[in-house]
């Protein structure tokens, strides 16, 4: 026969008289929450066609929801596609919202990395590309640049982490870091030897784009803390 769980019993006085609670014991294991399933609106596809502005309000309710906890959950998707809204109007409003926490972030005249990973994963969830997410902050401040780091930077015989080392401190200089090269860039940075071409050199040629190296880009600058890897 196999051995019954033995219950916890927890006694105590209250008025004179006597209570016993029995609890079942806790699990040593407790189950994980079902994992959520995190959507983007680069591929929604359940655009409806009202404009009037009982929809919207109900639409920037939804979004405010799924900006709470940065996901678009599965039934977050299908309340969005019952509410109908146009995709021409549902983007003006989810620019509009992303603008406003540009705004409300660069309250100090600051963008710090953080609050820049914030509105970049915010704006991966609307569906905004650099292309579309850019303009967005340059609106609020037009000062900054947006700049496209190429080649390998190497120190001490190992690889920089551009994520990690070179766009944190694009931000806190005041430019908008990029992957690639478009007509919205202002500088192209190569990092490697002097007078390399890459891919990307090539292009800000072709687009009249400057380029400048690494070493003369951080002259005049907040030093780049590499840390130890």
């Amino acid at each position: 026969m196999k051995e019954r769980t033995k219950l916890d019993v927890e006694v105590f006085d209250l008025n004179k008289y006597k209570q016993i609670v029995l609890r079942e014991p806790e699990l040593v294991f407790p189950q994980k929450p079902p994992k959520r399933t995190t959507h983007t609106l680069r591929m929604f596809d359940g655009w409806g066609t009202k404009t009037d502005t009982a929809t919207i309000s109900l639409f920037n309710q939804l979004i405010e929801e799924a900006c709470q906890d940065r996901v678009f959950d599965s039934d977050e998707m299908r309340r969005l596609s019952e509410i109908g809204i146009a995709k021409k109007v549902a983007v003006q409003q989810l620019k509009t919202a992303l603008s406003d926490l540009v705004k409300h972030y660069y309250k100090d005249n600051n963008i710090s990395w953080d609050e820049y990973k914030d509105l970049e994963e915010i704006a991966k969830l609307f569906g905004l590309n650099s292309s579309g997410f850019f303009p967005i902050i340059k609106e609020v401040v037009p000062e900054l640049k947006i700049v496209c780091f190429t080649n390998d930077l190497t120190v001490n015989g190992q690889n920089v982490d551009r994520y990690e080392t070179l766009f944190p401190w694009a931000v806190c200089n005041g430019f908008l870091p990029s992957d690639s090269v478009t007509k919205q860039t202002n500088l192209v940075v190569n990092c490697g030897p002097k007078n390399s071409v890459t891919g990307k050199i090539t292009k800000a040629q072709a687009y009249g784009i400057e380029v400048t190296h690494i070493s003369d880009f951080l002259k005049g600058k907040q030093p780049l803390f590499l840390g130890n890897k």
